[in-house]
């Protein structure tokens, strides 16, 4: 292994301008993921985007696949046994408040910036100059190097589920979604809609949130001014507006991503907080509001007696992240990432007692399980140690409430590329995953790539 070392940097060095035109080429192409599209199986961008992604890996000598649009693979060797790297091609919505547009896949200063830049388009990238750099240093490899390319991983990853059931899993799967080093466990996701009949009230609409996994950065409402109210304070989260006889809200807040929702402000909770401290309802929505006020301004799943933590995996988070009327129906969702050792059906119970008891109906459930991986695998405690090694920490494998394909897969873990590193001066809210101005830098990236080349030399040594 010892040879192939001195040979990393270099590499590095010599392909940071090619890295850097994958990754703007793949962030440029919109991919949201959606199921309700003409174009099955996940649209017309998804397959965009896994098209050009494979033709980048067949443009550097590697064997591509194609499995029916759902997901690809661009490999490296035929042996029987192999090492899948997991990355998805599919992005969250890009919202507003960007400072550039979210697919122009900008270079700023060392960073690329654009939706998709970090989560997840910078691992595909990532898998294709990890192989470039085996297959150029002309390793003997004992394992299938497969960098494997989702379409569907932030709208419930049934891409998994179709490439599981028509394919052979590999035997080992690194999923490269998340902080380094180890990610051997991650919380139960559930996502849950409470509907409200409004059959009379003076709302007029109401609309929040873009996905369920964002925490919302806007709202608008509408009301009927009942009281003839002339003039209304602006906030640091609300502009009104006064317009015949109705008061428009525009409400703000702080995203982030709902499995990390501490630090943020929701903008439903911006929106209900104002309509309460200024009487703007029909007195007979004041009940509803003042639960949704206690809904929304927490995010541990105190409003429904579900604050439940453990020591594995932490405290749960629960997220509002869509507030929608339609029709005099008033529809809640949320997001809930649950411990380890809890179960889905103690949540539903303890919502639906809540729903009704607010005068609202539980019309919707998707559960996807925890996921546990045996800590003391001899993967964990390797790759564990090349991270720490590589840049002189010293942490130790966690759990999370992220969900990645991990959950999905058997014989997987979540390594990476998450790295402290250069960041942005960018206003609150802003840069990360699931926000506008998401940014991937590229010092990062190559220095999470090296961790990834080393890590694969090393488990070749290994009998997986």
């Amino acid at each position: 292994m010892n040879q192939y070392m001195d040979n990393i940097d270099a590499f590095l060095q010599e392909n940071e301008q090619s890295i850097i035109k994958d990754l703007q080429t793949l962030v440029r192409i919109k991919s949201v993921s959606e199921e309700q599209s003409p174009v099955k199986p996940y649209g017309q961008g998804c397959r965009d985007v896994l098209d050009k992604a494979l033709e980048l890996g067949a443009a550097l000598g590697f064997d591509t696949r194609n499995y029916e649009y759902y997901c690809g693979s661009v490999s490296l060797g035929t042996q029987e046994k192999d090492i899948a790297i997991w990355s998805h091609l599919d992005v969250v919505p890009e919202g507003e408040g960007w400072a550039t547009p979210p697919y122009a896949a900008e270079y700023q200063d060392g960073f690329v910036i654009g939706r998709g830049s970090d989560d997840n388009k910078a691992s595909a990238v990532l898998g294709l100059y990890l192989m470039k750099f085996l297959k150029e240093q002309q390793v003997p490899m004992r394992y299938q190097v497969k960098l494997m390319l989702g379409c569907n991983e932030e709208k419930g990853m049934a891409d998994t589920a179709y490439y599981l059931a028509h394919y052979k899993p590999a035997a080992l799967s690194l999923i490269a979604d998340t902080e380094f080093p180890v990610c051997y466990g991650e919380k139960g996701v559930y996502e849950a809609d409470i509907a409200f009949d409004l059959k009379e009230g003076n709302l007029l609409a109401f609309d929040a949130g873009l996905a369920s996994n964002i925490v919302p950065a806007k709202a608008a409402v509408r009301v009927k001014n009942l009281a003839g109210t002339t003039s209304l304070p602006e906030t640091e989260w609300i502009t009104p507006t006064l317009q015949g006889d109705e008061i428009l809200l525009e409400a703000r807040g702080v995203s982030a991503h709902a499995a990390f929702p501490d630090g943020s402000q929701n903008a439903i909770a911006s929106a209900v907080d104002y309509l309460l401290a200024h009487n703007l309802l029909d007195e007979c929505l004041v009940p509803l509001f003042t639960f949704l006020q206690r809904a929304t301004n927490t995010c541990h799943g105190e409003a429904y007696g579900i604050a439940f933590e453990d020591e594995l995996s932490g405290v749960l988070t629960c997220n509002s992240g869509m507030l929608h009327l339609k029709d005099g129906v008033l529809t809640l969702n949320m997001n809930i990432r649950y411990p380890i050792t809890d179960d889905a059906d103690k949540i539903t119970a303890s919502i639906r007692k809540t729903a009704e008891q607010a005068g609202g109906k539980l019309v919707s459930v998707e559960d996807s399980k925890p996921n546990y991986f045996d800590k003391n695998h001899p993967a964990v405690s390797l790759l564990t140690q090349i991270y720490n090694d590589c840049t002189g920490d010293n942490k130790q494998p966690y759990t999370m409430g992220g969900g990645t394909y991990a959950r999905k897969l058997p014989n997987a873990i979540a390594f990476g590329p998450g790295l402290p590193g250069p960041t942005r001066d960018l206003p609150a809210g802003h840069g990360g995953a699931h926000q506008p101005d998401e940014y991937k830098s590229i010092e990062s990236l190559k220095k999470a790539l090296k961790i990834y080349i080393i890590s694969i030399l090393r488990l070749n040594e290994l009998e997986l």
